[in-house]
C-alpha cells in the first residue's frame, strides 16, 4: 500500500467555517450576534438550521446560545420534530394501506431515513416522496 501524504487538512473559507459547527458545536459559542444573524438565515436557507440545533442540543449547548438565535433553533427543531412524527405517521398509514400488496414498498429520500430512526434528518420533501412512490407503484399495478 503506497501512502500519499496530502499535507495538512484544507479548512474551508472562512465564510463557510460556521458549516462545521454540524459537527464540533461548540465552535458556534464563539460566534457574535451578528454572525448568529447571519448563520441562522443562511442555514435556514440551505434547510440545515434544523441540524445545527440538533447538533448544540446534544453536545448540551442550546442554553448558551443567545436568547435571539437560540428562538430559531428552538422553533425548527419543534418543526422538525412535527415533520418526523408526521412522517411516522404517513409510514404507518401506508403500511397498513398495503400491507396485503404483492409488490416491495420502498421509502424514499427523507422517509427513508426517518423509517430507519436515522437522527439528525431534517428538511421537506419527505411526504411528497412517499405520495409520489404509491403513485407510482399503483401506476405501475393497475
Amino acid at each position: 500500500m503506497v501512502r500519499v501524504d496530502l499535507g495538512p487538512p484544507v479548512q474551508p473559507p472562512k465564510r463557510l467555517g460556521w458549516l462545521q459547527a454540524l459537527k464540533q458545536p461548540q465552535i458556534a459559542l464563539g460566534w457574535p450576534l451578528g454572525e448568529w444573524e447571519r448563520i441562522v438565515r443562511l442555514s435556514r436557507r440551505l434547510r440545515l438550521l434544523g441540524r445545527l440545533a440538533e447538533s448544540l442540543l446534544a453536545a448540551d449547548l442550546l442554553g448558551c446560545v443567545p436568547a435571539q438565535p437560540r428562538r430559531h433553533l428552538v422553533g425548527e427543531l419543534r418543526l422538525s420534530r412535527a415533520r418526523t412524527a408526521a412522517t411516522l405517521w404517513t409510514i404507518d398509514r401506508v403500511t397498513a394501506a398495503l400491507n396485503d400488496a404483492s409488490y416491495p414498498r420502498v421509502l424514499l429520500k427523507g422517509a427513508a431515513y426517518v423509517g430507519q430512526a436515522v437522527t439528525g434528518v431534517v428538511g421537506g420533501g419527505i411526504l411528497t416522496a412517499i405520495v409520489g412512490a404509491i403513485r407510482k407503484a399503483t401506476m405501475k399495478a393497475t
